[in-house]
């Protein structure tokens, strides 16, 4: 890669309409670099079995096809009428803010995607598909189409709309190598999702063993004596106490206040910080909360928090707080739990409330209140269960939990910076000011990928 100084063609410069860009640069509509995609009526064929893609198949956090539904033409869902191939880019149409944004993989060539979508079948020798799926899923891109939007209920935009946009159009080995360093570091961004993946499953499978046999190698498991108990089998020597019991100061509802228009306030917790099990500054805001009113709400290390209200998935949801004293209170949709940590281990506890038992409990016993989330009551935190193990078998056992959470926290902190990297290098890409050579196979002629 070279800096736009030390261009790899013209060294000038053009203003078009996107801006600056390079000399023998373009901006042109998408509507010039596409074709118009077939249209299909899946139920004049009731037989026929096909997969189809609406616009909750797309992940917003990765801009992949994350599933598809399989039909026959008998049930072929009323929007089922664009035929899509192999390097067609989707942009939904509906609540375009959202950027549901995909390239149609190998696999799901010939499917059927939803009236919801845009279909953009790259001219080939115009542009690169992969080319076309980053310059489309750019924020600048996506917020210049959802300015077009209409409708409050269902915002949306028509074809129409994005295909008049303009983009960006290097000449077409500039596009393949652009598209080749943006995959390349999406992929070293995808391969460290797996990682994360894979680490968060063997910590629920950690959890289950440790649960249930206690801390012990997993080729011993069979010779643990075990109970049963109302949240399920333990060992024998464990106790099955209330949380109740546990407590060092009864349970405290958080406050909530209107946020600050100033950088001036009490800072507060916003779901997020527990949901996400992330307390950083992100997951706060400033409010006009009153000083004296909230002096014992704020926030000490090893402070259980547990989310009295929320969707079903998410009541009850706890975490552990570790930070620094005194940095931010928490909001009247949180618990908080402060535990006799002679009897119990905080993160031992907070790992026991996260366990399927337990959120099978809060599922079950929160109560819906009209146009509200379903609701735990300190009553409900109070009478859970906890399978408790002596403290030597605690520590054992938070210090597994711990190993997995540092390599979780380790590769998290990697796909970050690979995706501030993505995103620098696609602005960076897109608007020429860093510039990248052609590839070249070994005879010296251009390949894409």
């Amino acid at each position: 890669m070279r800096k736009a100084d030390q261009s790899i063609t013209e060294p000038e410069a053009a203003l078009t309409e996107l801006g600056e860009l390079p000399a023998g640069w373009g901006a042109v509509p998408v509507r010039d670099v596409v074709e118009k995609p077939r249209q299909t009526d899946p139920s004049k064929r009731p037989e026929v079995r096909f997969k189809y893609i609406d616009v909750s198949s797309i992940a917003r956090e990765s801009l992949r096809i994350i599933g598809s539904a399989e039909h026959t033409g008998k049930d072929a869902p009323s929007r089922a009428r664009k035929l899509i191939q192999a390097g067609d880019v989707l942009f939904a149409t509906v609540r375009p803010s959202l950027k549901r944004v995909a390239l149609v993989p190998p696999e799901l060539d010939g499917q059927v995607c939803s009236t919801a979508f845009c279909v953009m079948r790259v001219k080939r020798g115009v542009v690169d598909p992969h080319f076309l799926y980053f310059v489309t899923s750019q924020d600048g891109f996506v917020k210049r189409v959802a300015e077009h939007q209409r409708g409050s209920s269902y915002p949306a935009v028509t074809d129409g709309d994005i295909l008049r946009e303009l983009i960006p159009l290097p000449p077409l080995s500039e596009q393949q190598a652009i598209a080749h360093v943006l995959r390349t570091v999406q992929r070293a961004k995808e391969a460290t999702e797996q990682v994360i993946a894979a680490a968060r499953q063997l910590k629920q499978s950690l959890m289950r063993h440790l649960f249930t046999y206690g801390p012990v190698p997993f080729d011993q498991a069979d010779r643990v004596a075990l109970k049963e108990t109302e949240a399920g089998p333990v060992p024998e020597h464990w106790e099955a106490l209330r949380l109740e019991s546990l407590l060092r100061e009864p349970l405290r509802n958080g406050h909530s206040a209107k946020a600050t228009s100033t950088d001036q306030g009490i800072r507060t917790l916003t779901l997020t910080a527990v949901t996400q099990n992330d307390f950083s500054l992100e997951n706060t805001k400033l409010t006009v909360a009153d000083p004296e009113r909230v002096r014992e709400m704020w926030l000490k290390p090893g402070d259980l928090l547990v989310e009295r209200a929320n969707t079903p998935e998410y009541v009850g949801l706890a975490a552990l707080y570790e930070g620094p004293e005194d940095f931010a209170i928490f909001p009247d949709l949180m618990v908080r739990v402060r535990v006799n940590e002679r009897q119990v281990l905080p993160k031992f506890l907070a790992e026991f409330l996260l366990a399927e038992p337990c959120r099978r409990y809060f599922r079950t016993n929160a109560k819906a209140t009209t146009g509200n989330f379903p609701k735990i009551d300190q009553g409900v935190i109070e009478n859970t269960v906890v399978l408790l193990p002596p403290m030597e078998e605690q520590q054992r056992s938070v210090s597994a939990f711990r190993k997995v959470d540092a390599k979780i926290k380790a590769e998290t902190a990697r796909r970050q910076a690979l995706e501030d990297l993505f995103q620098t290098l696609l602005h960076h890409l897109m608007t020429g000011q860093v510039r990248v050579a052609p590839r070249e196979n070994r005879e010296g002629s251009e390949v894409s990928e």
